[in-house]
């Protein structure tokens, strides 16, 4: 057991996307200004696209008014994927 184990202090492992991933659609913002905005979401859905995003893990408050079947079944699939 390692001093850090035994002071109950534990280093997580960071997940960052790979070098081959755009960070531009990577990161996608969600601030209270345009979270309830549908134009504001299409245009990052299109701007997106089906590249790596951390968008393809949110359901935004604009959309909760959607039926969202589809997209929670997504969000199911990719939050229980491995991790290549």
């Amino acid at each position: 057991m390692t001093t850090a184990e035994k002071n109950c202090v534990h280093i997580p492992e960071v997940l960052l996307p790979g070098k081959d991933v755009d960070l531009h659609k990577w990161a996608v913002i969600a601030c209270d200004q345009f979270t309830s905005e549908p134009e504001y979401w299409d245009r990052v859905e299109a701007t997106v696209g089906e590249a790596p995003s951390t968008y393809h893990l949110i359901l935004p408050e604009a959309w909760l008014n959607r039926p969202r079947q589809r997209r929670a079944h997504r969000l199911r699939a990719i939050t229980h994927a491995p991790i290549p």
